[in-house]
């Protein structure tokens, strides 16, 4: 005598997450360099693109922001200012940096001075690193955000009796 047996598939549960659309502004005067970060981010949020300090300045006053990225290299010259001006004006935006291989060692050094990171510009065509990284460090910037906002928690007193 045989059995049959049959087989039942039980199809896996899909994950849905709903994330709201992150507001970016883009500071970038290389078209090329833009147009490739926009195409990507266009899947993750709204990108506001400026080629210019001031236009993007002016932008980050008119538009809910979640993320900034700037070049460190407009107009040719690599610069501290364009970014001391968006942490000024912006000190509770996350700013990412667009660093190139000219512009490196100055992106690492504002990290130590309030940008949240800095981002190679060789790897903008690779589309799933740039969400991956912008995720991440959107990821990061909530983190650190909340664990601002956490209470302090008292210091026990070792000689207390409780």
């Amino acid at each position: 005598m045989s059995v049959l047996l049959k087989k039942i598939t039980v199809p896996e549960p899909k994950l849905s997450i709903s994330v709201p659309a992150l507001g970016i502004l883009l500071v970038e005067d290389n078209h090329q360099d833009a147009y490739l970060i926009r195409k990507t981010l266009n899947q993750i949020g709204n990108v506001f693109w400026e080629e210019d300090v001031d236009s993007g300045l002016h932008e980050a006053l008119q538009e809910k922001l979640d993320l900034i990225l700037l070049s460190m290299n407009l107009q040719g010259i690599p610069s501290m200012e364009p970014f001391q001006q968006f942490l000024k004006q912006n000190p509770e935006i996350p700013i990412i940096l667009l660093c190139d291989a000219e512009t490196k060692l100055l992106g690492e050094l504002a990290t130590q001075h309030g940008a949240m990171a800095i981002l190679d510009k060789n790897m903008f065509e690779n589309s799933d690193y740039l969400i991956k990284m912008i995720t991440s460090f959107m990821i990061k910037a909530k983190f650190m955000k909340n664990s601002e906002k956490a209470p302090e928690t008292p210091e026990r007193d070792p000689n207390s009796s409780d």
